[in-house]
């Protein structure tokens, strides 16, 4: 279901196709296990939208796909920037994800009691050969696993420490000021080097 704006909303709360899976009209048998909502955030939690959200069997469960969901990605970027932020907090910030909890909580949705299911990365719902929530393919962000990998690294403890001794020398592990890191493209190139095409250059301007 993707209801845009609200003049889309009474012609949505009529339908009377429908209608026939909410309220007391629908078949047993044949009824609304779960309801996608496309619907961004302004329009779900208008009045209106919800009503009709409650319309449907109290067992329908109403998955959202909208700006209310926070992505999780995949585990190699946030394991990567877990150990990237070893290196620069600031620079390297961690990822929003699991430290924000399951979802953006909304005060109207929870006052509505609907079964609500905010869409993160790999969740799924399946219809056969049960029906219901699939989370065995979740992704989990396990951020003290990620450091502790990298700090089983050999070398890199010590190393860690000389690079941040080095950046306190020349009052690099201040905070940047506003504005920076900027970050310039140079241009990019091909998989390899060659005659007519070098390697892509990034240009990072700290102050």
């Amino acid at each position: 279901m993707d209801c845009p704006t609200e003049a889309y909303l009474e012609s949505l709360t009529s339908n009377e196709e429908l209608g026939k899976f909410q309220g007391d009209s629908f078949v047993p048998d044949d009824f609304v296990h779960v309801v996608v909502h496309f619907t961004p955030k302004q329009v779900l939690t208008h009045p209106s939208y919800l009503e009709w959200m409650a319309k449907f069997r109290l067992s329908t469960k109403h998955l959202l796909l909208n700006d209310l969901c926070r992505g999780m990605g995949s585990e190699a970027v946030h394991r990567a920037q877990f150990q990237l932020n070893q290196l620069d907090s600031e620079m390297f910030p961690i990822l929003h994800g699991q430290d924000l909890g399951q979802a953006e909580q909304d005060g109207k949705l929870t006052k509505a009691q609907l079964q609500i299911i905010y869409g993160t990365s790999q969740v799924k719902f399946q219809l056969r050969p049960r029906i219901g929530l699939d989370t065995s393919s979740q992704v989990l962000i396990k951020g003290a696993d990620f450091v502790s990998q990298l700090m089983a690294l050999p070398h890199f403890p010590a190393a860690l420490d000389t690079l941040r001794g080095e950046l306190r020398q020349f009052g690099l592990d201040k905070p940047n000021p506003p504005g920076f890191p900027k970050f310039t493209f140079l241009g990019t190139g091909s998989c390899i080097p060659n005659k007519t095409r070098n390697v892509s250059g990034i240009l990072l301007r700290v102050s």
